[in-house]
This record gives C-alpha cells, sequence and structure tokens, in this order.
C-alpha cells in the first residue's frame, strides 16, 4: 500500500526550493546587469548603468551586498535583527530626519537634469502662462517675493520646494500605509517598499515642478481607498484630482481611475448617474477655478503644444522626432525609464498571483498607473528620455503601491520576509547609486555628456542639452569646456542661430575678439531679425580695432530695436572708437532719453564733452554721477575736477 500523503509535502518542499531559488536569483540577475550596463555605449542602459561613475571600491561593495543577500543564511541572519522598543510616532520621526539630511547631504550637485537652469532663470525673470503646470509655477512665482525676502534665491526656491515635498511624503508613508494595507506584513512591505524607489531623486534638492505631486499622488490613492470603503465621499477625491491637473497636466491620466471609481460605487448604490454627474462637477469646479485664479491661457497653450505631444507611431529621425513610438530606438529608451524607477515592481512581478489582480484596489491602481504609462510610451519627450525621467515617473508611485500590496497577498509571510528583504536592498542600492551620481558635479556632468553622445535624442535636444551643460561649465567658470560644449551645440543643430551666438559671447570673455565676431556673423546670417549678433559683432569688432565696421553693425541691431537702451549705448562706443565724438554724443543722449538715470552714460557723456572742449556740459553730467551714485569707483577724480573747475 502506498502511502500518498508524502506527495503533498514533496511538492510542497519543491514549490519552497523553487520560490527560494527565485528569491536568491533576483540579487544575482541585478548584479550582473549593474556590472555589465557600465561596459555598454549602444545601448547606452542610463538606467542601471551608475557604476560607470563610480569608483573601484563601490563596485566591490555592491558585488558583496548583492552576492551576500543571495545566500538565505545572511538574509535569516538579517530578519532576525529586532528594532522593536520604539513607538509608530518615534519611527515616524527618525525616518522624517534621516531622509531630510539625505535630501540635503546629497542634494543635486548641477540641476542639467530636466529644465533645472532654464526654470531657475524663468522663476528670476518672469512668470510663464503658457506650460503644463500652471499652478505650480503659479505658487512658485508668488513665493519670489517672500522668498527673496529672506535671501533665498530663485534657484535655491526650487531646492526647497523639492526637499519639503519629500519631507512631507516620508512623513505622510507611515499613516497611508496603515490605512491602505489591511495586514501588517503589507503595511510593512507598503512602508518599505515607498521609500527606496528612485524617483526619490525628486526631493534631493532637484530643480523641477514635479516634487509636490508625489505627496499629492500618495493623498489620491488615500482618499480613493477610503471612498471605496464608504469612509470618504467620492466628490471630495474628484476635487483633488481637479487640483492635482492644475499642478501640471500630465495628473489627467488619472481620469480614468477616478470614472472607475464613480461607476464602481455609483452602480454599488444604484445611484450611478447622480454619482458620476457630482464627481465630474467636483473635478471641473475645483480646475477650473484654479486655471481661472492663475490667469491660464488654454488657446495659446493649445498653439504651443499642439506639435509636442506625441510621437508618430512610425518615423524617421527629423530635427525634433528622435524616432517612432514604435522602433528599436524607443523600445530601449523606454526600457531605461522602467529600469531606473520601476525597480520594486519588476522584482515583484514574478511572485505576484492572479488573485491578487482581481481585486478592487488592483484594478484601481492599474486603472491609475496604466495611462500614465502609455502615455510616457507615446509621449514625445522632447529634449530626450535620459532627461526627462522625471515627467515620465510618476506612474511608478502606483505600480510600487500595487507591488507591496501584490507581494503581501500572494506570499506567505515566512518567504515574504525574504522576498522583501531582498527587494527591498536591490531597490535602495539602485537608488544610492542613481543618487550618490547627481550628487558628485564631475559623475554628474560625465553622465549627462554620456547621454549626450551616446542616447537617442533629436539633433535638436541634443544642441539643446550641450548648451544646457555649456551654460554650467560658464557658472562655474570654466571657459574652455564652455567653449567646446557650445561648439558641439552648433555641430549638433547648425541651424539654430542662439548657438553661435553664445560662443561669440563665451569667446569675447575668453579675449578670442576675432573668433568671436566670425560666430556673431554666423548667428546673424541665420537670423538676421534679431538683434543681439549685430549687437554683439559691433562690440567684437570694436576690440579688433574696426570702429568702423562696427558701426555698421550696431546700427543694424539698432534699426531693429530702436527702443533698446543698451544698442544705443553699444553705438555710442563705437562712434567714440571711431572717432565720432559729436555722433557718440547724440548716441548717449538717445540712452538717457530712454534711461535717465544710467550712470555709466552720464559718466561717457561727461567724459567726452571734456574732450570736445565744452567744460559745463561735463559738469552737468559729473554732477549727476556723484548724485546718484556718492560711491561710485571714480567719485575722488570726479569730485577733484569739480572743485577744480568751480575755482576756475
Amino acid at each position: 500500500m502506498s502511502d500518498h500523503s508524502t506527495i503533498p509535502k514533496e511538492r510542497a518542499t519543491c514549490s519552497q526550493a523553487t520560490e527560494s531559488l527565485a528569491v536568491a536569483a533576483v540579487p544575482v540577475v541585478f548584479l550582473a546587469l549593474i556590472l555589465i550596463a557600465p561596459f555598454l555605449d549602444r545601448p547606452l542602459l542610463w538606467g542601471v548603468n551608475h557604476l560607470r561613475y563610480h569608483e573601484t571600491w563601490v563596485w566591490a561593495l555592491c558585488v558583496l551586498i548583492l552576492v551576500f543577500l543571495s545566500l538565505p543564511s545572511v538574509r535569516a541572519r538579517v530578519l532576525s535583527v529586532s528594532f522593536q522598543g520604539r513607538t509608530k510616532s518615534a519611527w515616524r520621526s527618525i525616518s522624517i530626519v534621516l531622509y531630510g539630511i539625505l535630501f540635503v547631504g546629497f542634494s543635486d550637485a548641477t540641476h542639467l537634469l530636466g529644465d533645472g537652469y532654464l526654470l531657475a532663470r524663468e522663476l528670476e525673470h518672469g512668470f510663464r502662462k503658457i506650460a503644463n503646470e500652471p499652478l505650480s509655477f503659479w505658487l512658485l512665482h508668488h513665493s519670489k517675493p517672500f522668498a527673496h525676502a529672506l535671501g533665498v534665491s530663485s534657484s535655491m526656491i526650487y531646492s526647497v520646494w523639492s526637499v519639503v515635498s519629500g519631507l512631507v511624503y516620508v512623513a505622510m508613508v507611515p499613516s497611508f500605509s496603515r490605512q491602505i494595507a489591511e495586514s501588517s506584513s503589507g503595511r510593512t512591505t507598503l512602508s518599505l517598499f515607498l521609500l527606496v524607489p528612485a524617483y526619490l531623486q525628486l526631493f534631493f534638492g532637484y530643480h523641477e515642478t514635479y516634487p509636490i505631486l508625489y505627496p499629492l499622488l500618495l493623498g489620491y490613492v488615500w482618499l480613493a481607498v477610503a471612498a471605496m470603503r464608504g469612509r470618504v465621499q467620492r466628490w471630495v477625491v474628484c476635487g483633488l484630482l481637479g487640483g492635482m491637473v492644475a499642478l501640471h497636466f500630465t495628473m489627467a491620466t488619472l481620469i480614468p481611475s477616478m470614472l472607475l471609481l464613480l461607476v464602481l460605487s455609483g452602480r454599488q448604490q444604484g445611484r450611478l448617474v447622480a454619482t458620476v454627474l457630482t464627481g465630474g462637477l467636483a473635478f471641473m469646479a475645483v480646475l477650473t477655478g484654479l486655471l481661472w485664479l492663475v490667469d491660464f491661457d488654454l488657446a495659446t497653450h493649445m498653439r504651443h503644444t499642439a506639435k509636442e505631444t506625441l510621437l508618430p507611431l512610425l518615423s524617421d529621425e527629423d530635427h525634433s522626432v528622435p524616432y517612432g513610438a514604435l522602433s528599436l530606438d524607443h523600445l530601449v529608451e523606454f526600457a531605461n525609464q522602467i529600469l531606473l524607477v520601476y525597480t520594486p515592481t519588476l522584482v515583484a512581478l514574478p511572485f505576484v498571483s492572479r488573485n491578487f489582480l482581481r481585486t478592487r484596489i488592483s484594478v484601481f491602481l492599474l486603472a491609475a498607473a496604466l495611462p500614465g504609462l502609455a502615455s510616457t510610451f507615446f509621449g514625445f519627450t522632447v529634449i530626450g528620455a535620459f532627461r526627462d525621467w522625471d515627467a515620465l515617473s510618476f506612474p511608478t508611485v502606483f505600480t510600487t503601491i500595487w507591488a507591496a500590496l501584490a507581494l503581501s497577498e500572494s506570499v506567505e509571510w515566512g518567504r515574504l520576509r525574504h522576498l522583501c528583504c531582498v527587494a527591498v536592498t536591490v531597490c535602495a542600492l539602485q537608488s544610492s547609486l542613481w543618487i550618490s551620481v547627481n550628487a558628485d558635479t564631475d559623475r554628474s556632468r560625465n553622465r549627462f555628456e554620456d547621454g549626450l553622445r551616446y542616447s537617442n535624442l533629436s539633433p535638436r535636444a541634443t544642441a539643446f542639452g550641450w548648451e544646457t551643460i555649456g551654460a554650467h561649465y560658464l557658472d562655474a567658470g570654466d571657459l574652455g569646456r564652455a567653449s567646446l560644449s557650445y561648439e558641439r551645440a552648433i555641430e549638433s543643430d547648425p541651424r539654430h542661430p542662439r548657438y553661435p551666438n553664445l560662443l561669440g559671447f563665451i569667446l569675447m570673455q575668453a579675449g578670442d575678439y576675432s573668433g568671436a565676431a566670425d560666430q556673431f556673423e554666423l548667428a546673424e546670417r541665420l537670423d538676421p531679425e534679431r538683434y543681439e549678433a549685430p549687437m554683439n559683432l559691433g562690440l567684437s569688432m570694436i576690440k579688433i580695432g574696426k570702429a568702423s565696421e562696427a558701426v555698421d553693425a550696431i546700427l543694424r541691431a539698432r534699426d531693429l530695436r530702436p527702443d533698446l537702451a543698451r544698442i544705443r549705448f553699444a553705438l555710442g562706443v563705437a562712434y567714440y572708437a571711431n572717432g565720432d565724438y559729436r555722433k557718440a554724443i547724440d548716441a548717449y543722449q538717445a540712452v538717457l532719453r530712454i534711461e535717465p538715470n544710467l550712470v555709466v552714460a552720464h559718466l561717457n557723456l561727461g567724459q567726452i564733452y571734456g574732450q570736445v572742449d565744452e567744460p559745463a556740459a561735463k559738469q552737468h553730467h559729473f554732477e549727476r554721477v556723484l548724485e546718484m551714485e556718492p560711491q561710485h569707483l571714480q567719485a575722488d577724480e570726479i569730485s577733484s575736477w569739480l572743485e577744480w573747475y568751480r575755482r576756475q
């Protein structure tokens, strides 16, 4: 008589061994990936090649961590460590302090990713009303006077926006997990998963508008689940989403999940039409009210963004479009995006049971994530996916929550502890490598330049990237690298007049006025309707002793913009260099008609009047200099002359 009772035990033992091998395979596969990726240029695996920019000891440390992580005995020893004795509020406080130190201590060093430099300049000089994030820009713009009064620069405003958003996110995680997950294992898993993804880079002093969205995404899921359980009215969720869409229009991809929430609850209550109408009205009321508050011009926005929304399905590379949506190049870039920020989801996927997929919360989270993933895949990333990773990352919040809940529902607690240990360590290691690259100036520069050389970019995006890093080098005072960067921008997009103009400006600073003149001439040929190139060309000509040609160039600039005082001022300099003192006087007088209190114009006029032997006019303008700027560098010299002249 055979013993059939041993068969289930054998099967269970076999299943456990298979799962144990699968858990051990996760760090091994990840280790192989991060060791191979640094040596590949094409395709450039920028989503996982972070070791390319680190020292040898970091490579060795990663190998040790991941090899030991694959051993069950090591994981068991780690999991045996107990942290009991502290309250939940104490752990929350420790987390906030720890992450706050990390956010500031490892903050983004260069702001090369995204539109970091551009956003800071725009915040300094004006308010953009046609952006995809109207409410975010409005809030940042209106915080500027208060921040500047405290001595906080426009660049630092973005850093504060980033760090504060991160602290709010970290503070929300424990309470969020308690409300969303129904088991203690689910709460622990969810909390850990939310504290390790690579999108946390957004909180490390990152210069973008997106960071504030991430705690709000947690709030959206929190309220939606509470509404499913009958604790919150559905219209509250819809109103929150209306505000989020006003903050950034990509949040509109959450509308299908909102409609799903309304339809399901309406059917349950037998009030489908009323529920949908109430929720829709709340959404529209908040959205339209906020857009009205910020004076948003929808028509202008639609015209501005109409050509930069979706990738063509099949397309050859052109000036602005790098690839078609169904091309191999695009699949590589999309895979990089997934590898960078979706690591928790990738680790969890092989272990998720089918039963969880049909639960209400799973369906809701997938309805929130999939439209965002689709928009990521088909969206037109104008500046390139390796720079636009941030705008493409928000759906991972929902997939990370989904992955944590799926694991806690699909795997029994004993094996879940091992799997959670592996997943959290792998994700934390991936995020640490990525964040530490961006926290170091040299590493982030090298990564950025590699992206420009080897990533799949359009000529327009490549040129704009070289311009960005050129501006960074210029701010750092490295004129040689700045010049080289602008030369590469010209090579990438030889039709764009801005790049030779910028290169000419760098060459002027370096003292190469002849080379600068060549670049300004090129810029003027490319766009004869802009005044900057002929004005700068004239100033360069003065430096190389071609004053008459300088006058001609600046006159062309004056004809384009007769209202600008600086062009009239440059014309005065050119006339003076050419020996036409009377014309120089006329030019400076024109400057003062536009800007009556421009000290340097009064100073130059005083000096020229002295050369044409009109001391009374010289006295008048010198007195105006001292009146407006008593501590002027030439105040003593001017005062001595005025005293001598009065005695005469």
